[in-house]
């Protein structure tokens, strides 16, 4: 083509190109700046799944999915809405109303909307929008089969009738039950405390789960009297899942008066509703008997951002630790030799691990994280499963590599007998550098003794600094379950802080025998309830425990186990504290150096510079008696001193001294102002 002829066509097309290129970029441009559709929920949408033909949001159970169908039981899909930024939330939001969609909640760069599954591409074409995913739910971990008793639900099994999904409900207590309490009661001197006249009362307890079938019929009974039930999942409470019913019956059998606030969820924005709401109602404690994936492990992630902001509020978020110890590896992402296969071993190319060839139902079920929220669109990976050399399964087909979470999983439906089955991890886009994977295994089974990696277990959020990790033993043989999660967390934390007792007893015949560390956590979520209604606010002698507080005070009475090592169980087994620690004197200067029913000695500690920094008459006896008062701050008599040594002075108060029933009072030193708390017992 010569000059001439270029100069004509330019001439010819100088009018119409910009027309034409209009015309192009309508065409191109929704395309290409059009969000993408998660492949599965196209596959879901074109086979048309029902809420009839599809398993419940989080249903709990070896096996099960972290993501589950998303069909409500009215038939609509509920599904998440990642956008590109978070300044275009409202604008989404009224287009997503526009075309028929129920937002539920706004959240960042989060949409949780509800709506028909024949819009999903307009919804993904709406400008802003990244990604339309279905929702990441929460996970009832169960030990793996080959170490734990996993009972299973007759099929005759029936449900209790229950009110609409959006009601709140109270009721009071109505129907007979046999009175099924926990084993662990007598070693963590609960009926100590409730001797005392510490049963709960006044304490306000939460506890969120993915089902509470059951709970209706307990109320008076093996729950307490006071109870008050939502549904964030959109579920209703008829789902068939019991598993937050036995984790309410453990703390009722700890603190039989506190009031019970349960919070049915299925996925984060339920979870942060809940917690909303529990802020509303001034609930202080949050029994938390699920597990996330949705983190690195590391204490970051929207689970662990959760936890953050309930400190905040003065929750006390107590969490099962996790069953994952037989089912976990972990590593840094490397591949020295570029064929783009992940590492797993410290040394060497070797790219597989292997799995334990059984499990409860038959089936495979993996989930691969790492280290890379709250996005993760420019690093990517896929977890593929194999037998021997010939893959059989692939987390491809479910989340294609523009998926924009740091999530993969992949399930194996037992088609075929696995002879040699193994798991590998894919680098598909993005750099290595930093990247920490993990791998848990979540249908019931194990990861072979040779490959697993046991510390760093832990499930989301037990590795947050701002929860209590709660590990198992078993109560009856005292031992560490060989499945309970521990650390240390990828910031170098130690958990769990506690463990507690699980193959306890309920009434539920899906829980006969309550194992794992979902078990564990209520019993010590049911001792913090304990302990806060021991404290007094308001009173002359203010004393309602701090979060710190707490924890000291739960340190100070859990009991080791034996030969075990720390970094597993943290403290100890979880016990409540009846007295100080004599050696207490060192940190304040009057304590309880002995107790008994019906007898007290304190001991104040002098040193050369004073108490509290004042001048120290150690000739002064006489003037150096502790007066007495009750928890309204009412004064109630005076004690001499008893016998005094070189550093210190002893008070014996004896039965008859005063007429002092069972509870709390205060003792403060005359000339000092020490002062210090004590239990009564008669």
């Amino acid at each position: 083509m010569g000059a001439e002829t270029v100069a004509r066509f330019l001439a010819r097309f100088r009018t119409t190109f910009p027309v034409a290129l209009l015309a192009i970029s309508m065409w191109v441009l929704p395309a290409a700046f059009a969000g993408s559709v998660q492949p599965l929920l196209l596959d879901l949408a074109e086979d048309e799944v029902t809420a009839t033909s599809a398993p419940n949001l989080g249903e709990a159970g070896p096996g099960s999915s972290v993501l589950s169908a998303p069909v409500l039981p009215d038939g609509r899909w509920r599904l998440l809405v990642w956008l590109e930024t978070s300044e275009a939330s409202e604008s989404v939001a009224a287009a997503c109303r526009e075309l028929g969609f129920e937002v539920r909640s706004v959240h960042d760069r989060e949409l949780d909307v509800v709506g028909s599954h024949e819009r999903l591409r307009d919804l993904a074409d709406i400008p802003g929008v990244a990604y339309v995913a279905r929702p990441l739910t929460a996970f009832v971990p169960l030990p793996p089969v080959s170490t734990a008793f996993v009972p299973t639900p007759p099929a005759s099994s029936a449900t209790v009738p229950v009110p609409p999904s959006s009601a709140e409900t109270q009721v009071a207590g109505r129907s007979a039950f046999g009175e099924v309490e926990t084993e662990a009661l007598e070693t963590m001197r609960v009926p100590e405390f409730h001797a005392l006249g510490f049963r709960g009362a006044g304490v306000r307890v939460g506890v969120v789960d993915v089902g509470f079938d059951g709970y209706l019929d307990r109320i008076g009974t093996e729950l307490p009297r006071s109870v008050i039930a939502r549904d964030f999942s959109g579920q209703g409470f008829n789902v068939g899942e019991s598993h937050g019913t036995a984790c309410a019956e453990v703390i009722t059998d700890i603190a039989p008066e506190c009031e019970l606030y349960l919070a049915q969820i299925a996925t984060t924005s339920d979870l942060r509703e809940a917690l909303e709401w529990f802020q509303e109602e001034d609930v202080e404690v949050l029994s938390h008997s699920l597990a996330w994936f949705l983190g690195g492990g590391d204490g970051t992630g929207p689970v662990a951002d959760l936890a953050t902001s309930a400190a905040s509020t003065g929750l006390q978020w107590v969490t099962s630790s996790g069953n994952f110890r037989q089912s976990y590896w972990e590593g840094s992402a490397r591949d020295s030799n570029g064929d783009g296969w992940i590492e797993t071993r410290s040394s060497g190319s070797e790219s597989t691990v292997g799995i334990s060839p059984t499990s409860g139902n038959g089936s495979l079920s993996l989930v691969l994280s790492w280290n890379r929220w709250p996005e993760s669109s420019d690093v990517s990976f896929q977890i593929d499963i194999f037998d021997g050399a010939v893959r059989v399964a692939t987390s491809e087909t479910t989340f294609d590599n523009d998926y924009p979470f740091a999530f993969r999983q992949v399930d194996f439906d037992a088609a075929r007998t696995l002879t040699d089955p193994k798991f590998r991890v894919r680098s598909v886009k993005g750099s290595l550098d930093d990247i920490r994977l993990r791998v848990f295994r979540l249908d019931g089974g194990t990861l072979l003794e040779s490959d697993r990696v046991e510390a760093g277990s832990l499930a989301v959020p037990a590795d947050s600094p701002w929860t209590i990790a709660v590990g198992a033993y078993g109560y009856r043989s005292t031992s560490l379950e060989s499945f309970s999660s521990h650390g240390p967390t990828g910031n170098d934390l130690m958990k769990p802080e506690v463990i507690a007792a699980d193959g306890v007893s309920t009434s539920l015949a899906r829980y006969p025998r309550f194992v794992g560390t979902s078990a564990a956590c209520p019993h010590v979520a049911g001792t913090l309830a304990l302990l806060l209604s021991a404290s007094v606010e308001g009173a002359t002698f203010d004393l309602h425990w701090s979060r710190n507080d707490l924890r000291d005070l739960l340190q100070a009475g859990a009991l080791p186990l034996e030969e075990e090592e720390e970094s597993r169980q943290g403290w100890g087994r979880v016990r409540l504290v009846l007295e100080p620690d004599p050696e207490a004197v060192a940190v304040s200067p009057l304590v309880v150096a002995r107790h008994a029913p019906g007898s007290v000695t304190f001991r104040l500690g002098l040193t050369d510079r004073g108490i509290y920094g004042r001048s120290s008459d150690l000739t002064g006896d006489a003037s150096r008696s502790l007066d007495f008062f009750d928890s309204a701050g009412r004064w109630l008599g005076h004690l001499p001193v008893t016998r005094r040594g070189d550093d210190h002075f002893e008070y014996d108060l004896e039965r008859g001294s005063f007429e002092f029933t069972r509870g709390r009072y205060w003792a403060r030193e005359r000339l000092s102002g020490a002062t210090t708390s004590f239990l009564w017992i008669r």
